[in-house]
């Protein structure tokens, strides 16, 4: 495991973007709503040149339709509501900010392209230099990633073949997948080519369908050599974001040898797909810092140690949400600190800012080494359920007198809608397992939630809206445990939104429930007289935590 030992040698390690990235594009643009509603990513209704280093973004699909014609792609690309977050596997969270690109509709191939600033490129391809790229990736299911991301003097990213339109001749590199369920990440060389010249795949598929897939920040290095000795190019994808990875962990590496002219060709950003996910927070640089949006802070004090009789005290400056763990050894040669073993059961400590101080008896060895291993601590997760396993505890009611209705658990069937729970899962609540009623006024509350200790908390819950858009309505409130007493103001859930995927929705806990030892969350579903062929509101992986 990769921590972070407090000495005077070590940096903190999470800040905001970096002020030396040479290409940066977070997606900072108004969202473009739904496929094919008439607006799409790069058309002229705002601008997409708020990235650094890049001109305006413009969008195609196969038959040719997008910008500069502003006609929506068949199968468009857009600029979500949400953007995509990134924490590493040591809780130390990705900058970001912004939207994403999204796609959601599954059908041919689109491309977005935007233009190099040259001052960028030079920048990025000197001989005897490195660039790094990084970029946000999930994939929302089917067969995994139909998808490439690189840096070309043509618009087109390796597609498996498929053709959009023609990609023509050029230069560049990048990161694409393999076709098939089972897709392998491969770097792409293009050198004056159609389609890529080289694909070098992973051994081992990343992405293996048909269930949407994790958030991946995956990262290319190029190693830029003079002409003649070959180039280098290395695929990553990250689970640390605060230290470089070596050339010997890359899932996939190869080699090619540009010169010096060819290498200052790279003029375009591009990406293609035919599958559909989220593209987000892509950046260029000459360092792994630079693409991990990291800049140094002051560094941390070192431990101070004290022997005072029989005991020992340790102590180190530490900082709200944080957590340590005390490692020791008396032989530091034979593993790094990391591999160090946890000292008298000191780990998770909790943060006591400015200073935490430990006091333990005396050890006998004549050479003892600590370190102190920092880390985030994880969120505060007071309630969750996937509704996998018979959601226990949960209460249905129904407070209308035409019966037409109830929250029923299990794999949604209605007319319109989802056709399972939230990631293809087996079970969600769902407003009848076909279509609502009229009519209907029905509640469902949640097994007793222990918020003695929260400070703050919010609700979270996966959420599909498929009533009329007019009448129906629904809401979530709080109630105390027993006395049913409502505690704070309901939360209006806004049903005149027609959903096509699954969408992540938060409300904010209000005081007046904090600190309750014993809290029902309620969602209450309306619909009006009118006979409507549509599934109403279903709910799944609910969670209430920090």
């Amino acid at each position: 495991m990769t921590i972070r030992i407090i000495t005077s040698a070590l940096l903190c390690l999470l800040g905001s973007a970096s002020a030396d990235l040479i290409i940066y594009e977070p997606f900072d643009y108004e969202p473009t709503a739904e496929a094919n509603n008439g607006l799409f990513f790069g058309d002229s209704s705002q601008p997409y040149d708020s990235g650094t280093g890049l001109g305006s973004w413009s969008h195609r699909d196969a038959g040719g339709n997008g910008t500069p014609n502003n006609i929506a792609p068949t199968n468009e690309g857009d600029i979500a509501d949400e953007g995509v977050t990134f924490t590493d596997l040591f809780g130390n969270e990705l900058p970001v900010r912004g939207n994403a690109y999204e796609r959601r509709q599954r059908v041919g191939q689109v491309a977005a392209s935007a233009p190099i600033d040259p001052a960028a490129t030079a920048e990025l391809t000197a001989d005897n230099s490195t660039m790094w790229m990084s970029f946000l990736f999930q994939d929302f299911g089917f067969s995994g990633p139909d998808f490439g991301i690189g840096l070309h003097s043509e618009m087109m990213v390796s597609d498996d073949n498929q053709g959009l339109e023609a990609p023509g001749y050029g230069v560049g590199f990048g990161i694409v997948a393999r076709s098939g369920q089972q897709r392998n990440i491969r770097t792409a060389v293009y050198n004056n080519s159609i389609g890529a010249s080289q694909l070098a795949a992973e051994a081992t598929p990343t992405f293996n369908g048909p269930a949407a897939s994790d958030v991946f920040l995956l990262a290319l290095k190029v190693n830029w050599n003079p002409q003649g000795t070959p180039d280098e190019i290395f695929a990553f994808i990250i689970t640390d974001i605060t230290t470089e990875p070596d050339e010997n962990e890359a899932m996939v590496m190869d080699t090619f040898d540009f010169d010096l002219a060819t290498q200052q060709s790279l003029d375009v950003l591009n990406f293609s797909d035919t599958q559909v996910g989220y593209v987000d927070e892509i950046r260029v640089g000459t360092t792994f810092d630079d693409v991990m949006g990291r800049e140094s802070k002051e560094p941390l004090k070192q431990l101070e140690i004290n022997a005072s009789g029989d005991s020992l005290e340790i102590s180190w400056e530490s900082q709200v949400g944080k957590l340590y763990t005390l490692r020791s050894a008396t032989d530091p040669s034979t593993s790094s600190p990391a591999d160090w073993a946890v000292f008298d059961g000191n780990a998770d400590i909790t943060a006591t800012p400015p200073r935490n101080l430990l006091v333990l008896p005396l050890p006998d060895d004549s050479i003892r080494l600590f370190v102190v291993e920092e880390f985030t601590a994880p969120p505060a997760i007071y309630f969750s359920d996937d509704l996998e396993s018979g959601a226990e505890g949960w209460e249905t009611l129904v407070n209308d007198e035409n019966l037409t209705t109830e929250w029923v658990l299990g794999l949604p069937a209605g007319s319109t809608g989802p056709l399972a729970g939230a990631n293809d899962s087996l079970n969600a609540f769902t407003t009848n397992l076909g279509d609502y009623g009229p009519g209907s006024n029905i509640s469902l509350r949640s097994p007793a939630i222990d918020l003695s200790t929260a400070s703050t908390a919010q609700l979270s819950f996966e959420a599909f809206r498929d009533g009329d858009g007019l009448a129906d309505t629904a809401s979530v409130r709080f109630l105390r445990a027993g006395s049913f007493e409502q505690l704070g103001a309901p939360v209006q859930i806004d049903m005149t939104v027609l959903d096509k995927d699954y969408r992540l929705l938060t409300i904010e806990i209000g005081q007046e429930v904090l600190g309750e030892a014993a809290v029902i969350a309620e969602w209450t579903f309306r619909s009006d007289d009118s006979v409507d062929a549509f599934s109403g509101l279903t709910i799944d992986n609910i969670v209430i935590g920090e």
